[in-house]
């Protein structure tokens, strides 16, 4: 963000770990499908390829699962 303001830099990082990050990243199907589109030009399999067979979510689910990410926001 190039932000030489120190009280900017840490109310603009405050933001967004606060209302743009989510407390849990599963990832996006349409994240995954906008990136193979993005790049079927140049890796030919983005075409044909499935943005659900390309994500793996167990490690996330599993910590989500165990409390493990709740615990980190209390």
């Amino acid at each position: 963000m190039r932000l030489n303001d120190q009280d900017e830099a840490e109310d603009s990082y405050q933001v967004i770990i606060q209302e743009v990050q989510p407390r849990k990243p599963y990832p996006l199907k349409e994240g995954v499908e906008t990136v193979l589109r993005n790049i079927e030009s140049t890796v030919p399999k983005a075409k044909t390829a499935k943005a659900e067979d390309l994500i793996d979510d167990s490690v996330l689910r599993r910590l989500d699962q165990s409390g493990f990410i709740d615990n980190l926001y209390r």
